[in-house]
Order: structure tokens, then C-alpha cells, then sequence
């Protein structure tokens, strides 16, 4: 929109307008109001295209952060199923050697007690 205020001097603003000035004076901002709306609907476009290209960043990068999260659970997964299956596979070989170890021991004490006795401590 042009500045018409330093086209004008101030005798020229008292002057009557009439209605062909009106029409005129109209007419020229409705086309300067075209103009206008031309570039804002352009802009309008522009800065939908930009808004479009993020989303899709966006989506993008959500996709991949949720596949990595996927493979990464299940690499957690798989880690305690194993965990899991050797420590009770070593629980299960300590269960089952602890009668065999506990006699041992015991035997083992027993001995020591008898040469103790038999050496007069």
C-alpha cells in the first residue's frame, strides 16, 4: 500500500472529496487488496509446504525411534530369557551336587575331630 499522506499537502486534505474520488480511492485499495491477499495466499502456501516437510521429518524420526526401541526390547528380552535359563541351570547343578558336597564337608570335620581327639587337644 503506497503513502499517499506525503502526496497530499494539507490543503489539499480540506478539500470536498466526491464520489468519483470515493469510487477511485475504492477501487485502488480493493485492488491493493488483491494484491495483498495474491502474496499472502502464496506465503500461506509456502509456509504449508515447510510445515508438511516437518511433519514428515517428524514421522520419520518417530518411526525409526520406535523401531529402535522395538529392537532394543527385544535384545533385553532375549538377554534375561538367557540369564534366566543358565542360573537356573546352575541352581539346579548346585541342588543337585549339595548332598555329595555337605557329606564331603561333614566327613571332612568329622576326621579333623577324631585326630584332635587322638593327639589329646
Amino acid at each position: 500500500m503506497t503513502d499517499r499522506t506525503n502526496d497530499m499537502l494539507d490543503q489539499d486534505l480540506d478539500q470536498p472529496a466526491s464520489r468519483r474520488d470515493v469510487r477511485e480511492g475504492d477501487a485502488a485499495l480493493r485492488e491493493e487488496m488483491r494484491a495483498g491477499d495474491t502474496t499472502l495466499l502464496g506465503e500461506i502456501r509456502t509456509l504449508e509446504e515447510r510445515m508438511n516437510r516437518r511433519f514428515d521429518e517428524l514421522h520419520t524420526h518417530f518411526d525409526l525411534t520406535a523401531e529402535n526401541f522395538k529392537a532394543e526390547f527385544r535384545n533385553l528380552y532375549d538377554w534375561t530369557v538367557a540369564t534366566t535359563s543358565s542360573l537356573d541351570a546352575r541352581l539346579g547343578h548346585v541342588e543337585k551336587n549339595h548332598g555329595s558336597r555337605l557329606l564331603s564337608v561333614e566327613t571332612r570335620v568329622t576326621r579333623i575331630e577324631r585326630r584332635r581327639k587322638s593327639d589329646g587337644r
